[in-house]
């Protein structure tokens, strides 16, 4: 989920030795396509807990590209170096889950997706946090999570929660899931297709992958450009567009089911997100930094399923 801004942290972490490095993206991940320059954020503006002052130090600058196929966004500066991210989630401190949007009304939409989809009581939510998530989901489910945060694991295990320490792809699960729910979390993965493949593989026959992120490509995301909130989010590394989403899942062999824009909990009404962005667009011209602009219909949804076991056997 996604975290407004506390204050920063002057916390440490030990980080991948020798000095985590990245080399520049040259192409797009995804797909291959060429990338232009789309932003250069100031790190000394962003203040959030996962913003360490080691991370700060190593990155001084969020810098982003876009791919001019897919339109999809992703960091290429320090933060997609081999190991980094993995060790600043592991050791995430407990306060970084206590200003996470976490409201009635979006676990009950949570809910409806899954009596919508699931045809099956088995849920695995990936990248679970604290389990609020899992605490609030009725008990028609098994619930289950993969979170790799050492302190929100053991804040889960304390709460009688199923929560085990890692990710998709470290945990190695496979066909255990008749739904698998990838809340805000894709877009905190340098290898997001080799994510979605692991969320893949844990499913069931007949099993169905529920993916909410940030769509690089939503019109809202392009008209505020460089001042989008979702670029000052220090976890923020591989930003996809819809139709690059929907490729990879096609690519892993799932049928999506629907694929649309949706606004998260933290969005900001459109009525009143358009006078924001000029503004912020207005600041950014005449001072040359770049406010935070809130979320506004530039999240999307994914639902992709697995064939049933009849069809998977032919």
């Amino acid at each position: 989920m996604i975290a407004a801004a506390p204050p920063a942290s002057s916390r440490t972490c030990v980080l991948p030795e020798p000095r985590p490095r990245s080399v520049p993206l040259a192409s797009c991940p995804l797909c291959g396509g060429a990338v232009r320059p789309h932003a250069r954020i100031d790190a000394r503006r962003v203040d959030e807990v996962f913003l360490t002052e080691q991370l700060r130090a190593l990155v001084p600058h969020f810098t982003f590209v876009r791919c001019v196929h897919c339109a999809s966004l992703w960091a290429d500066d320090a933060r997609r170096a081999p190991g980094l991210l993995d060790a600043l989630y592991t050791n995430l401190p407990p306060e970084y889950w206590g200003p996470l949007v976490a409201t009635d009304a979006y676990f009950g939409w949570i809910e409806s997706l899954l009596r919508r989809y699931a045809r099956g009581p088995y849920v695995w939510d990936v990248g679970c946090g604290d389990g609020k998530l899992l605490s609030a989901l009725s008990a028609r489910w098994r619930c289950a999570g993969l979170e790799p945060g050492r302190s929100a694991v053991q804040r889960c295990r304390e709460a009688g929660l199923d929560v085990r320490a890692g990710s998709a792809t470290t945990a190695g699960l496979r066909e255990c899931a008749d739904a698998v729910l990838c809340f805000d979390v894709i877009e905190h993965v340098a290898d997001p297709l080799g994510e979605l493949a692991a969320m893949a593989g844990m499913l069931r026959p007949d099993g169905v992958l529920i993916v909410l992120t940030g769509d690089a490509a939503a019109w809202t995301a392009r008209l505020a450009g460089p001042v989008w909130e979702y670029l000052h989010c220090a976890g923020h590394v591989s930003i996809l567009s819809r139709p690059a989403l929907v490729r990879c899942a096609a690519s892993l062999g799932l049928v999506v089911e629907a694929a649309e824009t949706v606004d998260h909990p933290y969005s900001k009404a459109l009525a009143a997100w358009l006078p924001d962005v000029l503004r912020a667009r207005w600041q950014r011209f005449r001072t040359g930094r770049y406010p935070r602009l809130r979320y506004c219909r530039d999240h999307q949804l994914l639902v992709a399923r697995r064939a049933p076991a009849a069809e998977t056997s032919s």
